[in-house]
């Protein structure tokens, strides 16, 4: 209990008193636990606020925390674009020149045990060559291409356009690793329409990957 002066006289009475005991008038107590409550949870969130950075605003009368924005990595917005390569090397049986272009690649495919670690790229090449004449050649990078016992085919499809089913061809060694494309011809004139070219090869025991190649700006006039 403690004393505390009378709000009428000025005299020092009990604070759990009633009434005044020398001029009779009636004490007036109110219950300040709400407002105390009130108080200390406010002053939680300010706190809470300042501690997390972030800033409370008001919309439709409501207190709420506005959400930050999630982010993505610089490298995921950033389109893989190969371009052609030309080069020029000599034919030592003929002594004259061999041209090609060629393009990597978008993407890449996963090849399990027995190939090892890392992924299969893959690598498209026009060829001009003084005997044979313009040649597409298809490599990857390991693994091995498959063929059905009947014929050896792979499906092309350029841009948004229908799948077309081709014959291919193995070189002379019998790589597993390279195809050689027939109709050349029609290949690269529908190469130099197009932006994409998706190519479906079948590897031995490892599924049938589609490779996206970007097939703009062939300069063909390189391809002497």
């Amino acid at each position: 209990m403690a004393l505390q002066p009378c709000k009428e006289c000025g005299k020092q009475i009990s604070d759990q008193a009633k009434k005044c005991p020398y001029c009779g008038i009636e004490i007036d107590k109110k219950d300040n636990s709400t407002l105390i409550f009130t108080i200390i949870v406010l002053l939680i969130m300010v706190s809470w606020f300042i501690a997390s950075g972030k800033k409370p605003i008001e919309q439709n009368n409501q207190l709420y925390i506005k959400p930050i924005a999630a982010t993505k990595e610089p490298s995921a917005l950033l389109p893989i674009i190969n371009t052609w390569e030309y080069d020029t090397y000599l034919d030592n049986i003929s002594n004259k020149s061999i041209y090609s272009a060629t393009i990597k690649s978008q993407n890449d495919y996963k090849l399990d045990f027995p190939y090892g670690d890392g992924n299969v790229t893959a690598q498209l090449v026009i060829r001009n060559h003084p005997k044979y004449g313009k040649e597409i050649i298809f490599f990857v990078s390991k693994g091995q291409l498959h063929c059905s016992y009947s014929d050896c085919r792979v499906n092309l499809r350029f841009d948004d356009g229908d799948v077309i089913s081709l014959e291919v061809h193995k070189p002379d060694d019998s790589s597993s690793k390279v195809y050689f494309l027939t109709k050349p011809k029609t290949i690269i004139s529908k190469i130099l329409k197009s932006r994409k070219l998706h190519i479906q090869v079948t590897f031995f025991q490892e599924g049938s990957p589609t490779f996206e190649f970007n097939t703009e700006n062939l300069k063909i006039e390189n391809l002497k």
